[in-house]
């Protein structure tokens, strides 16, 4: 089927041309500035280790490089002194212009491998997304073959080519702006080149795709084929073209019922994970899962696609379950839906001239007897698993997670834990906020089912904090998170100790410590903040004092500590989330006003600047016994207290959160480790499936960091184009 001849002949004609060598460069420049500089990837908070703005600005390169290629090869498409059939010649010349096109591609594989400098660089999504390019450029030079065997004019066929490409890339983007009417949005969806690419940049390798560009291909150098037959003057048989059109038919159908789709991402996020599997085992009566969605949904969220597959998915992984599709179409769909308490989410859609707002559903109710349980919109496979899990087991189990939130430090949870309780509850849990009427009496009849989240402890009285060792010590799990310094951050950031804390004494007793000091790391949040002298000029800086903990166990992604002091351990307690290697101390001063510089003008920057030694130290620690201390006695218990009562508190949140999205880690920590304190370790395991992280914690050194951006930039946007240019000089001169 490869003439080898043609492809020596086709690939010589690219290597003396400087057409090539213009594309090549052209790929590199337009890839390396659409994922390094459009996407942001140097900008703090911005810049993320997730490829798949990698892969996607590859296609759109296609839609001039290829093209051009085939251009180059216009004397071969056009010729008729080849002695092989038009079905060999086109496909020989497809793919040197497949091959050529994958030169600088490859080239570009320095992109993970600088990525991976940075952050953490999935191999699964490397693969994936690679074989992904190579089947959509085979299917992309299928298609240029095509225009130019069919139109007779070469520069007609050139403006064809682009157009036809920037079509199959952008189609399936075409619902979003236009009202194209239900068929022709799936029509726009299913045959969109980039759309079938969407899985492969994710790190899935699904079969569908695979088959979609497979007979992308065979089906434009098919018809290729058939033009030069028809220009040839030879007749290509009713029977030939009939047979040719089943073929591919039945291929597309039976590839749509018959596929497999294998994950690649390192946490399998797109897996029913063995978690699952064990739970939905130990259901005796039927479980139906009932999906609601609306026809426009996966105009709006594309993502969307992944959450039906991941239902069937879980659905097949037990007899006792069930799923039903229901698509929400008219005004009477949405009235009947709504008595399960399904509301839809409203988005701006733009459809030509016109803006206007849909309500698009993705609803997930499961019911089981005569209960319910609702997901009220899911619109990406992220948490949907965890959120599954954990309705599936308080439905059919009834093992309901009770938490009790105590504010011990006047804060406003209205305004600075605004976001507690409704995380939690979310996340599955019943979540009720004590004030002081209601401590003592709640904390003395809880059980060891119920947890306790207490945040700040400055203005706890002694009882309240003899009930709250009363319920530790019964075995009721806690997760405390306290310092004894206050920092007033809606003023002047003025730092000051806490006088008369009643259960920093008790957490000593129960073997948690707070030195007198803050950790300071190289690993830190930078700051943008206005420059000291007053002028109207805004300055980036890494504040030390906000730690950036890096991913470790039972820290999947990261996460931020304010203000934090080490944690001092003795008796059963551990560590279980410690700073950098690379932080130091800054120890308390003797003045009362000013016990710490905290201003980030001022702070030292390193532990050189601070003249201290570098170490580790523990930002969140456990324990599973404690000795009383406003009671006597040892007993088992299971207690974790994090450096910092600030942790989930909605004013930081807001300071580390991006404009692209919130910074959530430390609520979703606070997730997973009330769910280990009561013996669901593995359901915890499912808030990890988001991914590893996709920060770029390596390089935390301001300076080191924009060395390495130096570097990044020089290779991508000189090294690689000057390689290309000396590799076109050096053909040229072998030439003569």
């Amino acid at each position: 089927m490869i003439k080898k001849s043609i492809c020596r002949a086709a690939l010589f004609s690219y290597f003396i041309n400087p057409l090539f060598y213009c594309s090549a460069v052209f790929t590199i420049a337009f890839v390396s500035f659409r994922f390094f500089l459009v996407s942001k990837f140097f900008v703090a908070g911005l810049g993320s280790s997730d490829l798949r703005n990698f892969f996607s600005a590859i296609p759109f390169a296609s839609i001039v490089t290829i093209p051009l290629l085939v251009f180059r090869l216009r004397d071969f498409v056009k010729s008729d002194s080849m002695p092989f059939s038009p079905f060999s010649k086109y496909a020989s010349l497809g793919f040197s212009a497949f091959c050529v096109f994958l030169l600088p591609v490859a080239l570009l594989f320095s992109i993970p491998l600088s990525v991976g400098a940075f952050g953490i660089v999935e191999g699964g999504q490397i693969a994936t997304g690679f074989a992904g390019i190579c089947l959509f450029a085979c299917a992309s030079c299928s298609l240029a073959v095509f225009v130019f065997s069919a139109v007779q004019s070469q520069s007609v066929a050139l403006i064809v080519s682009f157009a036809l490409l920037f079509g199959t890339n952008f189609i399936d983007v075409v619902p979003l702006y236009l009202d194209v009417g239900r068929v022709l949005s799936f029509l726009c969806r299913k045959f969109g080149f980039s759309f079938a690419f969407d899985s492969f940049s994710k790190g899935i390798l699904d079969s569908r795709s695979i088959v979609f560009y497979a007979l992308s291909s065979c089906l434009w150098i098919t018809l290729a084929s058939f033009f030069e037959n028809r220009r040839l003057g030879k007749k290509t048989s009713s029977l030939t073209k009939v047979l040719v059109a089943l073929i591919l038919i039945f291929v597309s159908i039976g590839s749509e019922k018959c596929f497999f789709r294998i994950d690649f991402t390192k946490s399998k996020l797109y897996s029913v994970s063995s978690t699952t599997k064990n739970l939905v085992a130990k259901i005796d009566e039927p479980l139906r899962i009932t999906y609601f969605s609306s026809r426009e949904l996966l105009d709006v969220y594309p993502q969307a696609d992944d959450v039906l597959e991941f239902l069937k998915d879980v659905s097949l992984s037990s007899s006792s379950i069930s799923l039903t599709v229901k698509r929400i179409s008219s005004r009477d769909d949405s009235q009947k839906i709504a008595e399960y308490g399904i509301r839809g989410q409203q988005v701006k859609s733009d459809k030509g001239t016109k803006t206007e707002y849909i309500t698009v559903y993705s609803a997930i109710l499961i019911q089981y007897l005569d209960k319910n349980s609702l997901i009220p919109f899911a619109a990406s496979i992220e948490n949907l698993e965890y959120d599954l899990c954990q309705r599936i087991r308080t439905l059919v189990f009834e093992n309901e997670l009770r938490v009790y939130v105590v504010i011990g430090n006047n804060l406003s949870q209205e305004t600075r834990y605004e976001f507690v309780e409704p995380w939690l509850t979310v996340r599955g849990f019943s979540v009720s906020v004590l004030d002081d009427l209601t401590l003592i009496p709640a904390l003395d009849d809880c059980s060891p089912r119920d947890e306790i989240v207490v945040l700040g402890s400055k203005s706890l009285s002694v009882e309240q904090c003899a009930a709250i060792e009363r319920a530790v010590m019964r075995g009721v799990p806690a997760v405390i998170a306290t310092s004894p310094y206050s920092v007033d951050i809606e003023n002047d950031w003025s730092i000051s100790k806490n006088s008369g804390d009643n259960l920093i004494p008790a957490l000593n007793s129960w073997g948690f410590a707070f030195a007198p000091s803050l950790v300071q790391d190289i690993s830190c949040v930078p700051l943008v903040l206005e420059s000291a002298d007053g002028a109207s000029e805004y300055q980036t800086m890494n504040y030390p004092l906000w730690v950036s903990a890096l991913p470790q166990d039972g820290l999947s992604s990261g996460g931020t500590f304010f203000w934090a002091s080490p944690i001092a351990l003795y008796g059963s307690s551990r560590a279980t989330i410690s700073s950098s290697a690379y932080a130091w101390q800054q120890d308390e001063s003797d003045s009362p006003d000013f016990p710490f510089v905290i201003s980030p003008f001022t702070v030292q920057k390193s532990a050189k600047e601070a003249g201290k030694e570098n170490g580790q130290f523990a930002l969140c620690a456990t324990t599973d016994s404690v000795s009383g201390f406003y009671q006597t006695g040892k007993t088992s218990a299971r207690v974790t207290v994090v450096s910092g009562e600030l942790f989930v508190d909605s004013v930081m949140t807001g300071y580390i959160s991006s404009e692209r999205a919130g910074d959530f880690r430390n609520f979703d920590f606070l997730v997973s480790e009330l769910l280990r304190l009561s013996g669901n370790s593995d359901i915890a395991l499912l808030m990890e499936k988001n991914g590893s992280s996709k920060q770029l914690f390596k390089i935390t050194d301001e300076r080191e960091f924009k060395s390495a951006r130096f570097y990044v930039l020089f290779i991508h946007f000189a090294l690689l184009p000057a390689f290309l240019i000396g590799l076109f000089v050096f053909v040229q001169v072998k030439r003569k």
